[in-house]
């Protein structure tokens, strides 16, 4: 990998489920860690062939190997540019070098979308 490649900055979510106090659960989620990343958009017409039914925006994420923690899809997600993405690839190890995490990042649906008063 070139020199300064890992040139935005991304933010690392993880979800956990906590107690509430009434013998249930809820969801919270935590800041991991700021991290360096190469950012690269994908197009959606190789996504498709991945089964992804939402492909609003795909990007390959490619982050430092880390052994604090490990890249998975099922606690943890990123935010880059206040959107979420989920890890929707297993994280591979580039080039087996042990150095550099790979993972394809698809952008959440959003739960809520504003709404706008009319112009008079």
């Amino acid at each position: 990998m070139r020199s300064r490649a890992l040139n935005k900055k991304i933010e690392v979510w993880q979800t956990r489920n906590v107690a509430d106090g009434y013998g249930g659960n809820t969801q919270t989620d935590n800041l991991i860690d700021y991290t360096w990343a190469s950012v690269k958009t994908i197009t959606t017409n190789k996504i498709s062939e991945l089964g992804l039914d939402y492909t609003k925006e795909v990007l390959q994420i490619t982050v430092r190997k880390r052994e604090d923690f490990n890249y998975n899809s099922k606690t943890i997600y990123i935010k880059y540019r206040d959107n979420n993405y989920t890890i929707s690839s297993f994280p591979s190890n580039k080039d087996f070098t042990d150095a550099f995490i790979t993972f394809l990042a698809v952008q959440q649906k959003p739960s809520d979308l504003p709404t706008y008063e009319t112009i008079v």
